[in-house]
């Protein structure tokens, strides 16, 4: 089990055959938290006459990410990537003891390319680690190859 903030795109994101990977240090370690997504689809169009089908085309809303971290803070980075408004990145990665095949683990994966934190900056804790709770929002990065959020389950019965 491990969740890590990173600065800026380097989380390589997932494919139909890999989880998301990086081989930069983390800016900050998720202890716990929660991750809420609202897809926001259309319920309407449905009228009488159309046969119980919809009588208009689906709009399509915004998707709403949100969510709370407990962190803890590495070093300096991450307070100045707060103070920047720099992109960061949420990659949590559940895996499972047990080994499939050779020598894989089922893994939950979620990663989220671009999160905004909209809480006032951590507080200093006389030399120790800092930690706290903060609420974020996940952003789209407008990218068209990129998502607003990636979910991988990867096990023996079920691909990337």
């Amino acid at each position: 089990v491990g969740g890590e903030i990173h600065v800026g795109a380097t989380v390589t994101k997932p494919t139909s055959t890999t989880l998301a990977t990086t081989s930069d240090d983390p800016v900050a370690f998720v202890n716990g938290g929660s991750v809420t997504v609202k897809n926001n689809l259309d319920a309407g169009g449905y009228t009488l006459g159309a046969a119980g089908k919809r009588s208009r085309t689906s709009e399509q809303g915004m998707q709403e990410i949100s969510g709370s971290l407990d962190i803890e803070l590495q070093g300096t980075t991450m307070r100045d990537a707060l103070l920047n408004q720099s992109d960061l990145s949420l990659l949590l990665t559940f895996e499972h003891a047990s080994t499939i095949g050779a020598s894989s683990h089922p893994t939950l994966q979620v990663y989220i390319p671009n999160i905004r934190f909209n809480d006032s900056l951590p507080q200093d804790a006389d030399g120790k680690p800092i930690s706290t709770s903060m609420n974020f929002v996940g952003l789209d990065s407008l990218a068209a190859s990129t998502s607003t959020i990636y979910i991988c389950y990867q096990s023996t019965d079920t691909a990337l």
